[in-house]
């Protein structure tokens, strides 16, 4: 899923992360996000954090991101971009971070079915 850089905003953006969702009703607003670990237990997933915040846009303007890549089985960080459950729709989100504390919802991109 390309995501492009988005326009300059009055703070600087420092970093971003990706919020996947099988049902973006529930609540995705806290800083502190659940892991694709912390869904796996429940039938419809809530909104989890993929990735841990990062910086994609020093030397280009456009980020290639693919989500559901990762094998998740050895923990190596609390956030993981593992695999969707097949057949399932999604929402994601993209969340930008001025501060470590300090971040809005920037992007929300079409449901995507897996």
């Amino acid at each position: 899923m390309p995501i492009l850089a988005p326009p300059k905003p009055a703070t600087q953006v420092r970093m971003y992360t990706i919020i996947v969702a099988e049902d973006d009703t529930k609540n995705a607003s806290g800083l502190e996000m659940p892991s694709w670990h912390d869904v796996q237990s429940y039938s419809v997933w809530l909104p989890y954090q993929a990735v841990e915040p990062y910086y994609p846009f020093e030397n280009r303007t456009v980020e290639d991101f693919t989500i559901g890549t990762e094998n998740c089985d050895s923990r190596k960080s609390s956030y993981c971009n593992g695999p969707l459950k097949s057949g399932t729709t999604y929402r994601v989100k993209v969340r930008a971070f001025t501060a470590p504390d300090k971040f809005t919802i920037l992007l929300t991109v079409f449901p995507y079915k897996q």
